[in-house]
């Protein structure tokens, strides 16, 4: 009976021993797979932006006529709002093999116009819209007295219709920043 029962184990520890194997082998793909799915995002790093290049010659044209040429010879489209960007300026280019980005630098410079390149979209703003996002805050001042003339401590001033609000200080004063 010794003899069976160390068989029994012998064949046992040698199915065990399979069974890790496969396992490692398993366990092998799976890290080559990821290994090589790593390296392919690695190498999809240049973009369309990155490596077009345009060749461009216009003189005195206004940039709508100059975004509207870009547009017809390459993938890349302007977004814009007349009512926000001059593209009725006229400029002129000389651009031989030169990406998106020297072209439009050589264009707008002293045009007061900030783009953004995303892939083949190209988004135009206003330097001054860029440079304040909120254009029309303004700051208000007063102080507030009785019928006599003394100031008002601790009164709540409300912009109407909002949530903004103050609090005058001992002297009756307040600020209203951000309105």
């Amino acid at each position: 009976m010794k003899k069976k029962l160390k068989l029994n184990g012998y064949w046992y520890a040698s199915l065990l021993n399979l069974y890790a194997i496969k396992k490692l082998f398993r366990m092998a793909r799976f890290t080559l797979f990821f290994v090589i799915l790593g390296i392919t995002q690695l190498a999809a790093v240049n973009s369309y932006s990155q490596l077009t290049r345009i060749s461009l010659s216009v003189e005195d044209e206004k940039l709508e006529d100059i975004f509207e040429k870009i547009e017809n010879e390459s993938e890349f489209y302007f977004l814009y709002n007349k009512d926000l960007v001059d593209v009725e300026q006229k400029t002129s280019v000389n651009s031989k093999n030169e990406t998106i980005k020297d072209v439009l630098n050589e264009m707008l410079t002293n045009k007061n116009i900030y783009y953004s390149v995303y892939d083949r979209q190209i988004v135009l703003s206003n330097i001054e819209d860029r440079n304040s996002p909120q254009n029309n805050l303004n700051t208000i001042t007063g102080n507030i007295t009785d019928k006599s003339g003394a100031p008002l401590p601790g009164v709540t001033v409300f912009v109407k219709g909002t949530t903004t609000g103050t609090i005058s200080d001992a002297n009756g004063k307040y600020i209203l920043s951000n309105v």
